[in-house]
C-alpha cells in the first residue's frame, strides 16, 4: 500500500520545499480522493514535468473517478522528465501518484514516457529496434567509443561529458564496459552529470530508485537532497551486492561535492547500510576510509561524530584490515589534529592485540605533540584507556621526558586505566611513577596526582604506601588553598596503617608546627577509621602515648595534639584512673593556653569515653555549660574575654574574633558526643534540656551567637534526635521546640530529616501534621531555596503512614500535599518530582492518587530522556 501526504498546506511547504501552488493543488486533489506520495513531492521542483503534471486542469477535473489507464494518457500527454509515475489503487479505495518504483508489481499500469531517451537501452533490452545493431555499429566506430570515453573521464566542460554518456548509452559497446565508464561519472563534480550516469546505469538495468535518488542529490533543494540522502541509506540496505560499487560511487561523489553539512552528515550515515558488503572487501573498506578522512579535514568538529560512526561499524566488522589501514593514512597525515581524532576511530572496535602496544606507543608519541592534550587528544586518551593495561608501559616510559600538560594527561589516563580498566596489575610501577611526579614536579602537575585514587590504591606494598604518605605529608605547605590541604590530608588517611609511619616521623622530628598539625589530623583518621575494633584499640593506645610524649614535650601549647590526645582516649581501652589524669591536665591546661578550642574537642571526645568515671562525665559536661551560658566576650585588639559567674575568675579565648566562634561550636560538638554515647540517662536528658534552653534563647535573639554557632546548634539537636538510641519522647521534645521557628529554612530541612525516623511514634507523627500543615499554608508565599526545602519535607511528612490523630485531617493533608507537588512540577522544581517519587509507593493514599503520580512521573521521565 502506497499512502499519499496528508499536511498541512504549510507543511507541505516546509518539508518538501515545494511552491504554494502545488501545495494548494495537493491539498485540492487530496480532497478529491487523490493523494500525491512524498517521494513524488520530494522529486517536484519549479518548472519540471512533474510540477507540469501535478497541475494539469485535466488531472484535478478528473480526479474523483480517475482511473489508472486515464491517468496513463493525461501523463503520456504531458510534459515528461524521464520518471515513470503512476496511479495507485490501494486495497482500502483511495488513490495515490506514486513513483513506478513505490508500486508493487500489477498493482497498478506504468505511465511510461515516449520521449525518455535512457530508456531507449531498455527496449532494445526488450527486442525493440529503435536503433538496430547494424546501425549503432556505423555511428558508433571503436574510435568514437573511446573518445567519448576520454570526454567522460577527461572533460572540464560538463554539457559534453552530458552528451558523451548519452551517446555512449546507445554505442555497441557492451553493458560491463558501459557500466564502468558510467560508474567513473558517479563521482563527477558536476550534479547533472551525476544524474546522466545515475539514468544511464538505470537503462542497464540499475535499480531505477538510484537514479532518483541520484537527480535529488545534484538537483533537488536542502530539504529534498536531505530526503534523498536518507533514500540512499535504504537503498544500500537493500540493492544488491553487484550493484554496491554504484550506491557508493554515487554516495563519494556526492559527499565530495556536497556544500551543506547537513546533508553531507546524512550522506555520511547513509554507509552505515552498506557496512556488511564494505567490509569484506579491503578495496572498499580503504576507499570508504580514505573518502571519510578527507570530509574531516574541512569540517572535524562538524562531521567527525558521523565519520567515527562509520568508521567504527566497519572496524567491528573488519577489524584487521581498519587497522592496517588506518595506520597506513596516519602515516601519509602530516595534520597533528587528523591523526588525533583517527585514534578515537580506534577505540571504536576491537584492535587486534598483536597491534595495541605499538599502537600504543605511537598514541603516547602522538599525545605528545599537543599543548592541550586534554582537549585534543580524548580520541588517544579512549584508546588507551579501552585497551587498559597494554598502555601502562608507553605511558610510564613517556612520562619523565614530557611535558606539564602532557604529564598530567598521562597521569590522568593511567589513574583511570589502574583504578577502573583492569590495570591493578600495574598499579605499583604507576604508583612510583605518581610518587617520583609528587618529588619533583611543578605544582599544576601535583595538584591532580594528589587527588587519584592511584596514590592510594589497596594493592600498593605497604613500603610504597609509607613513601607516597611522606610525599604527601612533605606537600602540606605549598598550596595556599585550604581545599588543596584536606585533599592532601585525605589522601594520607586512605593509605591506612603504611601512612602512621609517616605521621609518626612528622610528629616527633618536624619543626613545622604546620605539617606537625596535619601529621596529628592525619593519624587520628586513620584510627577512627579502622575496622578492626581490637587493632583499632591498640594503634589508639600507641597513638596516644606518642601524643602525650610530643604534647609534653611541646610545653603542652600546641591545641592539635590535646584534640588527638582527647580521640584516642575514647577509643582505647583506658582505665577510669588514666582517663582522671588526662581530663584534669587537659582541664588545667584549658584555661591557660591562649588557644583553648582544640583541648575544649579533646575534652569532649574524652567526656564521650565509655570507661569515663561518671562524677567526672559530669563534671566535664558542667564545664561546657558554663562556657556557653557565658556572657558575649568583650572583643578587644588582642584577646577575647569572659567573665564567668565568679567574679573572680575571667576566661581568655585567644586573639581574634575566629577563637570566639570555633569556642562555642567545641562545647557543642562535646554535648553532643556525650550524649549519643548515652552512658547516663540522667545526663542525657540534662544536656538536652540545655541545649534546647540554648535554641529557645538564641532563635528569639535573647542571647546573640554567630550564625555558624547557631547552625551548629541546630545539627546538634537533629543528629541527637535522629540517633536510633533516642526514644521517640525526646525527638518529639526536641521537634515541638523547632516547630516554632518555621520562617527558617534550616530549621524545616532539618526537621524533614527527623520526620524520616520513629515512623512508629505516635507523638512524632502528630508533631509531622502539624508542622506539614502550616508548610502547606505558607507554600504559596514562598520561593527560591525555601519553597524546595519546604516541597521536601512536605513530602516526607505526607508519606508516613503515622500522621496525627485525625484520619480525615491526615487524609486531607495528603491531598493538599500532592496537589502543591503537581504544581511543583509545573514550576519545574525537582525537589517536586522527587517529593512525588516519595509518595508513588506510599500505602495511605488512595490507589488511584498513586497511578496518577506514577503516570505522571514516566510523563517526566519520557520528557527528559528526549531532552
Amino acid at each position: 500500500m502506497v499512502e499519499g501526504v496528508r499536511l498541512s498546506q504549510d507543511e507541505i511547504v516546509d518539508r518538501f520545499g515545494v511552491s504554494r501552488r502545488v501545495a494548494v493543488r495537493v491539498r485540492a486533489l487530496l480532497a478529491r480522493g487523490m493523494g500525491v506520495s512524498g517521494t513524488v513531492l520530494e522529486m517536484e521542483r519549479p518548472g519540471t514535468p512533474t510540477e507540469g503534471l501535478l497541475l494539469m486542469p485535466e488531472l484535478l477535473d478528473g480526479a474523483e473517478g480517475l482511473t489508472s489507464e486515464a491517468f496513463t494518457r493525461i501523463a503520456g500527454a504531458g510534459p515528461t522528465d524521464g520518471e515513470e509515475l503512476a496511479l495507485v489503487a490501494n486495497d482500502d479505495g483511495s488513490r495515490v501518484i506514486a513513483l513506478a518504483e513505490e508500486v508493487d508489481a500489477g498493482q497498478a499500469q506504468v505511465a511510461r514516457r515516449s520521449d525518455a531517451a535512457p530508456m531507449l537501452l531498455s527496449s532494445v533490452a526488450t527486442g525493440l529496434t529503435v536503433i538496430g545493431e547494424e546501425e549503432a555499429r556505423k555511428l558508433f566506430t571503436p574510435e568514437e567509443v573511446s573518445r567519448l570515453k576520454m570526454i567522460i573521464l577527461t572533460s572540464a566542460d560538463p554539457a559534453a561529458k552530458i552528451e558523451a554518456v548519452r551517446r555512449l548509452a546507445l554505442s555497441t559497446l557492451n553493458a560491463a564496459d558501459k557500466g564502468i565508464v558510467l560508474i567513473h561519472a558517479l563521482a563527477d563534480a558536476d550534479a547533472a552529470v551525476r544524474v546522466e550516469a545515475a539514468e544511464a546505469l538505470a537503462a542497464l538495468g540499475l535499480t531505477p530508485g538510484i537514479a532518483s535518488a541520484a537527480r535529488s542529490l545534484g538537483e533537488g533543494n536542502l530539504n529534498q537532497r536531505i530526503r534523498a540522502a536518507e533514500r540512499m541509506g535504504a537503498l544500500a540496505e537493500k540493492v544488491s551486492e553487484s550493484e554496491i560499487g554504484v550506491v557508493l560511487t554515487m554516495l563519494a561523489g556526492a559527499i565530495n561535492n556536497e556544500e551543506s553539512t547537513e546533508v553531507k552528515t546524512v550522506l555520511i550515515r547513509s554507509f552505515r547500510g552498506a557496512c556488511g558488503v564494505v567490509a569484506r572487501s579491503r578495496g572498499y573498506v580503504g576507499e570508504v576510509l580514505r573518502l571519510l578522512v578527507r570530509q574531516l579535514e574541512g569540517a572535524p568538529e562538524l562531521l567527525y561524530r558521523p565519520v567515527r560512526e562509520i568508521l567504527g561499524e566497519i572496524g567491528r566488522l573488519a577489524p584487521g584490515a581498519m587497522t592496517d589501514l588506518i595506520v597506513e593514512e596516519m602515516s601519509n597525515i602530516t595534520a597533528r589534529e587528523l591523526r588525533w581524532l583517527l585514534y578515537g576511530v580506534l577505540a571504536m572496535f576491537d584492535v587486534p592485540e598483536g597491534r595495541r602496544t605499538d599502537l600504543a606507543r605511537l598514541g603516547v608519541a602522538d599525545l605528545a605533540g599537543s599543548d592541550t592534550p586534554e582537549e585534543d587528544c580524548k580520541g588517544i586518551g579512549g584508546m588507551l584507556c579501552g585497551w587498559g593495561p597494554v598502555a601502562v608501559q608507553p605511558l610510564l616510559e613517556a612520562l619523565p621526558m614530557a611535558e606539564d600538560a602532557q604529564k598530567m594527561y598521562m597521569a590522568r589516563l593511567l589513574d583511570e586505566i589502574v583504578c577502573r580498566r583492569g590495570g591493578e596489575d600495574a598499579a605499583e610501577r604507576a604508583g612510583e611513577a605518581m610518587l617520583d611526579l609528587l618529588r619533583v614536579s611543578s605544582k599544576h602537575v601535583r595538584l591532580p596526582v594528589l587527588e587519584m585514587g592511584l596514590i592510594t590504591h589497596e594493592t600498593l606494598s605497604d613500603g610504597l604506601k609509607t613513601r607516597i604518605a611522606s610525599e604527601l605529608l612533605a606537600n602540606t605547605g605549598d598550596f595556599a588553598n585550604p581545599r588543596v590541604g584536606d585533599v592532601i590530608e585525605a589522601a594520607a588517611a586512605r593509605l591506612g596503617e603504611a601512612a602512621l609511619v609517616a605521621a609518626e616521623r612528622v610528629l616527633r622530628e618536624e619543626e613545622d608546627d604546620a605539617r606537625r598539625e596535619v601529621a596529628c589530623r592525619v593519624l587520628c583518621a586513620i584510627v577512627e577509621r579502622h575496622e578492626d575494633a581490637v587493632r583499632k584499640a591498640k594503634l589508639a593506645r600507641e597513638m596516644l602515648d606518642l601524643c602525650l610524649q610530643v604534647w609534653y614535650d611541646s610545653n603542652k601549647d600546641a591545641a592539635y595534639l590535646a584534640q588527638a590526645i582527647g580521640l584516642m582516649c575514647a577509643l582505647s581501652a583506658l582505665s577510669a584512673p588514666e582517663l582522671c589524669h588526662i581530663v584534669a591536665e587537659l582541664r588545667t591546661v584549658a584555661f591557660e593556653t591562649a588557644d583553648p578550642v582544640g583541648v575544649l574537642r579533646g575534652l569532649g571526645h574524652v567526656g564521650a569515653s565509655r570507661n569515663l568515671d561518671v562524677a567526672l562525665r559530669f563534671d566535664i559536661a558542667e564545664t561546657f555549660f558554663r562556657l556557653l551560658d557565658t556572657s558575649l566576650p568583650e572583643v578587644t585588639e588582642t584577646t577575647l574575654a569572659s567573665a564567668t559567674n565568679d567574679e573572680d575568675e575571667v576566661h581568655y579565648f585567644g586573639g581574634g574574633v575566629a577563637a570566639y566562634t570555633e569556642m562555642i561550636p567545641a562545647c557543642l560538638a562535646g554535648l553532643t558526643e556525650m550524649h549519643v554515647v548515652g552512658i547516663t540517662a540522667t545526663l542525657k536528658t540534662k544536656i538536652r534540656r540545655f541545649l534546647l534552653d540554648k535554641w529557645r534563647e538564641t532563635a528569639s535573639w535573647r542571647t546573640i551567637w554567630p550564625p555558624e554557632a547557631l547552625e551548629m546548634l541546630l545539627g546538634s539537636l537533629s543528629r541527637i534526635a535522629r540517633e536510633a538510641a533516642t526514644d521517640s519522647e525526646c525527638a518529639v521534645e526536641i521537634i515541638e521546640a523547632l516547630s516554632g521557628y518555621l520562617d527558617s529554612v534550616g530549621v524545616v530541612r532539618e526537621l524533614g530529616k527527623m520526620f524520616l525516623l520513629h515512623r512508629s511514634s505516635a507523638g512524632v507523627g502528630v508533631a509531622a501534621c502539624e508542622v506539614g500543615e502550616e508548610l502547606l499554608r505558607r507554600a504559596k508565599s514562598l520561593s527560591g531555596e525555601e519553597i524546595g526545602v519546604a516541597l521536601t519535607t512536605v513530602s516526607v511528612i505526607a508519606a508516613r503512614t503515622g500522621l496525627g490523630k485525625d484520619p480525615a485531617k491526615a487524609r486531607g493533608l495528603r491531598e493538599r500535599a500532592v496537589r502543591v507537588l503537581y504544581a511543583g512540577v509545573k514550576a519545574d522544581l525537582p525537589e517536586a518530582v522527587a517529593g512525588l517519587d516519595n509518595l508513588k509507593d506510599c500505602p495511605a493514599l488512595p490507589a488511584a492518587t498513586r497511578d496518577e503520580i506514577r503516570l505522571r512521573l514516566e510523563i517526566i521521565s519520557g520528557s527528559e530522556e528526549g531532552v
